[in-house]
């Protein structure tokens, strides 16, 4: 079976795995989900799935648990630009406890004095760093 990334690419896991759901043929277990919208690059093959480095090649994962990460000075169409940006926003609000309810009657933002530095946070997620 061809692979579609090659080894050395850099992909995101993506964040709408659903547990002990099957992703070609690997099932995706509670123990890969600290992993979730992590990046990550691909290392090596394992019997038709990738190894990857965020894990230090713990766990196989299917292609369908993967997405690839665009570089941004390579994004080229408007709908590329805008996964850019909702792939940034879901990073943000994954990452930081300031966008965390409390509650479901809690406001949006209850944040307990969490400081953002918006340069580095965009620095780190589009690895500029």
């Amino acid at each position: 079976m061809e692979q579609k990334y090659k080894v050395g690419t850099k992909v995101k896991i993506k964040t709408d795995l659903k547990l002990h759901e099957m992703y070609d043929g690997i099932d995706f277990v509670e123990e890969m989900y600290p992993y979730v919208g992590k990046k990550a690059v691909i290392t090596d093959y394992c019997n038709g799935s990738y190894v990857l480095d965020v894990d230090e090649g713990f766990w196989c994962w299917g292609e369908g648990m993967l997405e690839e990460v665009i570089p941004v000075s390579h994004s080229e169409t408007e709908e590329e630009k805008i996964r850019l940006c909702e792939d940034f926003l879901a990073y943000l609000v994954d990452q930081y406890a300031i966008f965390k309810r409390k509650s479901d009657v809690a406001p949006v933002y209850t944040g307990g004095g969490d400081q953002i530095n918006i340069k580095n946070i965009v620095k780190e997620y589009f690895d500029l760093m």
